[in-house]
């Protein structure tokens, strides 16, 4: 096995500069940022999609890798947030 990246600088470095314009453009759109939860409480409803449990020892409970972040983006939304990304 090679240890190596199998990504180039270059293909990196590309990535980087397409996310940098996205981020400057959605700015001067006045359209917001956000981060949603990469763990959630409940699984989602939709039959065709397989929603993957975690367990951790600082866990009490049984959380979810969430599948999508549209659900949170869709709470944000309902509650007033502006135009979000």
């Amino acid at each position: 096995m090679d240890w190596r990246p199998s990504s180039t600088l270059a293909a990196n470095q590309a990535r980087a500069g397409l996310l940098a314009a996205i981020r400057e453009y959605m700015t001067s759109q006045s359209v917001l940022e956000v981060c949603t939860p990469t763990l959630v409480a409940a699984p989602v409803t939709e039959p065709n999609i397989e929603s993957l449990s975690a367990r951790g020892s600082i866990m009490r409970s049984k959380w979810y890798l969430r599948t999508s972040p549209e659900y949170a983006m869709k709470r944000l939304l309902a509650a007033g947030w502006p135009d979000i990304y």
